[in-house]
């Protein structure tokens, strides 16, 4: 979508852009183009708060699965996830992984897409009404 938001005609003019950036870079960067839309159109489009929100927290999520330490998962399920440093001191982080849970987190994932994909549906229309 962000490589659309550049041009229609191509790819390759976003994709330079968005090569090595991260994930919540790309989010921030759609966020932004997003609000400058809605902002220079004097629209508001439903979702799009909730939206932001669950692709930053698809990205959390998945970093989380993705990156968990699984190989030393305790018997409770608790599996070792990032380590914070802060002026406190080291804490290690943990999250209890479930089978539910893990469902949940691909469900969340999927719904995002579907609320990407319905965003810029409206989104259009607003533009091309």
């Amino acid at each position: 979508i962000i490589c659309e938001i550049f041009t229609d005609r191509s790819d390759s003019t976003g994709l330079i852009v968005l090569h090595k950036m991260t994930y919540s870079t790309k989010v921030d960067l759609f966020k932004r183009f997003s609000d400058d839309f809605h902002s220079g159109c004097d629209i508001e489009i439903s979702g799009y708060d909730k939206l932001i929100s669950d692709l930053k927290e698809s990205g959390r999520l998945r970093n989380l699965v993705v990156h968990a330490d699984w190989e030393n998962t305790d018997d409770d399920g608790y599996t070792y996830v990032n380590l914070r440093i802060s002026k406190k001191g080291m804490e290690q982080e943990y999250a209890q992984f479930s089978g539910d849970s893990l469902q949940k987190i691909i469900e969340l994932i999927i719904n995002t897409r579907v609320q990407l994909s319905e965003y810029w549906e409206k989104r259009n229309y607003e533009l091309y009404k």
